[in-house]
């Protein structure tokens, strides 16, 4: 953890028809990385309110309010299955989270922190 800042992790989930394709990751429309299905992408970011972005096939952001020191967790949820037009759509999973369920090729699996 850098001193001063927040963690926020994005994680993708696994459901993708195109494994390959890259989800784009923006903090207040800054890009800070890519990622791709079970992968993630760690952004750190100042306290207060950030605003993060995801664009691949669609875009959706979500804004959050983060603390310093404190570690965020972000799912890049599928909003489609059987269309051609998938998108994502991102999802708050909690602040600080000590055990987290996180779908990895059509199973959830937890997921532990290392603590702070």
């Amino acid at each position: 953890m850098k001193e001063g800042k927040a963690l926020i992790y994005v994680i993708a989930d696994t459901f993708w028809l195109n494994p390959s394709d890259l989800h784009h990751i923006y903090l207040n429309d800054k890009y800070v990385g890519s990622n791709r299905e079970a992968h993630y992408c760690p952004i750190y970011a100042d306290p207060g309110k950030v605003i993060i972005k995801s664009t691949a096939h669609n875009t959706d952001t979500l804004e959050l309010n983060v603390d310093a020191g404190s570690y965020y967790v972000i799912v890049q949820k599928r909003i489609s299955a059987l269309s051609s037009a998938i998108g994502t759509k991102l999802e708050f999973k909690g602040k600080n989270l000590k055990q987290f369920d996180v779908p990895i090729y059509g199973k959830c699996v937890q997921v532990y922190s290392r603590g702070s």
